[in-house]
């Protein structure tokens, strides 16, 4: 949740310290204007890891698969 008043984010953080930690405990984010840059780098960051591990999973998966059909011919002649 983007706060866009600087005065008003750090007024309700300080009337409520758990403000954070309750926002994010519901897959919330809150931020204000100076944090708001930073928070959708890490968040775009985090977003290219999690596609980067998807695409190591499946670059994994089709190497084995290419093993086993590479394997299967050389397991015939072993016959």
């Amino acid at each position: 949740m983007f706060i866009p008043i600087e005065p008003a984010y750090i007024a309700a953080v300080q009337a409520d310290p758990n403000l954070w930690a309750s926002a994010y405990a519901k897959k919330s984010c809150s931020s204000g204007p100076t944090t708001l840059i930073a928070t959708l780098k890490i968040v775009a960051d985090l977003w290219k890891r999690e596609q980067q591990s998807k695409n190591a999973i499946e670059i994994a998966r089709q190497g084995g698969r290419l093993y086993e059909n590479l394997l299967a011919p050389w397991n015939q002649l072993k016959m």
